[in-house]
């Protein structure tokens, strides 16, 4: 323990490694709102801990996990960025320090003055007395950054170890102007120390990217041995345009219909489709990945399908919300003129993303390759079986644990209901038909294969192709799904609340658009989305109670 909280909270740091803490990675600066890098840094340090040859001999690392545990405590919204006397911590050190600050548009309060708050203060002592070397931040709420993003303090040692972590992450170096008041910075004042010092910024307020940040981990620990030597390696040229769009910011809604060429005014060709996109948006800085990106959702739906098209299709990708009727949609699909519209804003990982355009690259494909479906859950059910893959494979919820946990609980819709006019299918207020449909689809393909599947499709004629009623395949679904009662995994009660919550909470936001689009209580229903899928059901219920607060939605 090094200190406390301005609420009495304990500071908690780890050493791992011989010899004195030479250096340093700090998580959760940003409390709550930032969950993922506490629980990156716990990561690492259990890494270290598992396999203690990535360190030299001599070389130790001190890491602290939550440097603002005031924040952890306040939830996973918007008061989770500051400690318990509202201070921004990111803002409190001395290098440029100022009475006012901002947190991207927002303002936030930097403290009565510099070091005002007993977690800066601590948290500077311990690196000073420590004989820190190098200290690495980490980061994970600011839209700029699209796949990470990469920000040195001042000077060549902080450049060099930038660029360092920058070439094993994969993750952008960003030049350091930011285009509001953002003095205060660890990274600077320690800058001006003599210290190398790092803001990472993670890819999305979520995930570990455990890959990357394993790479720069490595990175780091050999940078600390290469300058032990008196070298620095060379430092990257800064990537001005790295995911950060230059244009003045598009704001008017994103048009499903009418005058696409003026909603959309920018396009890129990409061999089978054209992206279409706007300025001053986050695809406006990030084309090329797009295109990598929805071509590699477009193999994985062609080959799942067994499908071969060669038409061309326009792809319209969106930096705001969609305009009527699509307010609360991610994803929405014209196939008759073969035009696919996706949100692309940071309201969630790239993952989420790229099981997006697979999903609607199905309804696409499916229309265009095996005619009309016969109803909409055929249409719906074969995008969600299409779509998960992507997902599981990044380890979210398994799509039979989500329907065994919704039949354990008496929650799984039939097949027979499914295919009923009664069974809505309006995006994330029905998400429930949406999962079954896709467990029914996957049920019917490992029976019957994908090429009997795609005639049930456009025919829904059940006993000519299977032998089968709809009614006796019902029963078949449902007794191999309860089967699997004893694979479950997952709590299976919280899975099927928190999936009725998304829906009560997409529906209060489709009542109250304008109230809330932008806003921290949309961010909280995006959170409650994400981290649902990923199993994560602890932030889950912790993303629904931060909505309902924010919008005094019992």
């Amino acid at each position: 323990m090094y200190g406390q909280s301005a609420g009495g909270r304990d500071l908690v740091a780890w050493r791992v490694g011989k010899g004195p803490g030479s250096l340093a990675l700090i998580g959760g600066v940003h409390g709550g709102l930032e969950w993922n890098t506490t629980e990156l840094i716990e990561a690492l340090r259990d890494h270290l801990l598992t396999d203690p040859g990535l360190l030299s001999d001599g070389t130790s690392l001190l890491l602290i996990p939550l440097a603002n545990p005031d924040g952890a405590a306040a939830g996973v919204g918007l008061g989770g960025l500051s400690n318990a006397h509202g201070v921004d911590l990111d803002r409190n050190w001395g290098e440029r320090w100022a009475p006012t600050a901002q947190w991207g548009k927002r303002v936030v309060n930097p403290g009565a003055a510099p070091f005002s708050e007993p977690e800066a203060a601590a948290l500077r002592d311990l690196l000073m007395e420590e004989g820190i070397q190098a200290a690495v931040f980490y980061h994970s709420f600011d839209v700029r950054y699209l796949h990470g993003g990469i920000f040195s303090g001042a000077g060549p040692a902080s450049a060099s170890l930038a660029g360092a972590m920058a070439e094993a992450t994969g993750y952008p170096l960003s030049p350091p102007a930011v285009d509001y008041p953002a003095g205060g910075r660890p990274v600077e004042w320690l800058a001006t120390q003599g210290l190398a010092a790092v803001d990472i910024h993670l890819p999305d307020r979520f995930g570990l990217d455990w890959a990357a940040n394993r790479q720069g981990l490595i990175a780091l620990i050999q940078w600390e041995a290469m300058s032990g030597t008196g070298t620095l390696r060379p430092t990257p040229t800064p990537t001005p345009t790295a995911g950060i769009p230059q244009a003045p910011p598009w704001t008017a809604p994103s048009p499903l219909y009418g005058d696409l060429a003026a909603g959309y005014p920018l396009a890129a060709e990409a061999g089978r489709f054209t992206l279409h996109y706007q300025p001053g948006t986050l695809a406006d800085g990030d084309t090329d990945y797009l295109v990598t990106l929805t071509e590699r959702a477009l193999t994985h739906v062609n080959k799942t399908l067994g499908a071969s098209p060669t038409w061309h299709f326009d792809l319209y990708i969106a930096g705001t919300p969609f305009a009527y009727p699509g307010e609360t949609s991610r994803g929405y699909t014209l196939a008759y003129g073969r035009q696919v519209f996706h949100r692309y804003d940071a309201t969630g990982p790239l993952v989420e993303l790229e099981s997006g355009l697979a999903h609607e690259l199905t309804h696409l494909t499916a229309l265009n390759e095996f005619r009309p479906a016969s109803s909409a859950m055929f249409s719906e059910g074969l995008a969600v079986y299409v779509q998960w893959p992507i997902l599981e494979a990044a380890g979210w919820l398994q799509l039979d644990q989500v329907c065994a946990a919704m039949h354990s609980t008496g929650a799984l819709p039939t097949a027979l209901y499914l295919t009923s006019d009664a069974a809505g299918y309006n995006g994330y207020l029905d998400q429930d038909n949406y999962m079954a449909s896709g467990c029914f689809v996957t049920f019917l393909v490992s029976r019957w294969g994908m090429e009997k599947v795609t005639q049930l499709y456009h025919s829904a004629a059940w006993e000519a192709v299977t032998g089968l009623t709809l009614a006796e395949l019902d029963r078949l679904w449902i007794e191999e799904t309860a089967a699997q009662a004893s694979e479950i995994v997952v709590e299976a009660k919280a899975l099927v609340d928190l999936l009725e919550e998304i829906g009560n909470a997409y529906a209060y936001q489709a009542a109250h658009l304008k109230e809330i689009e932008g806003q921290p209580a949309s961010w909280a229903l995006d959170g409650l989305r994400v981290t649902w899928r990923m199993g994560r059901f602890d932030k889950a219920r912790a993303y629904t109670d931060e909505f309902y607060a924010l919008t005094a939605n019992p």
